[in-house]
């Protein structure tokens, strides 16, 4: 398969855009265990509004 400058252009540039993706995700996926692994146990467990 031949590819041009234009095509090997954009492939790179959608390399790119997936990996930020990706790297976004992992970011994300971290900050969620952090807060979820950083709450007190009492506020995993509280189910009423009113904090009880």
């Amino acid at each position: 398969m031949v590819v041009d400058d234009e095509g090997l252009e954009l492939l790179e540039v959608f390399i790119e855009v997936e990996l930020l993706e990706l790297l976004i995700e992992v970011k994300l996926m971290e900050e969620l265990t952090y807060s979820a692994t950083s709450l007190p146990p009492s506020s995993i467990y509280t189910v009423s509004g009113d904090g009880r």
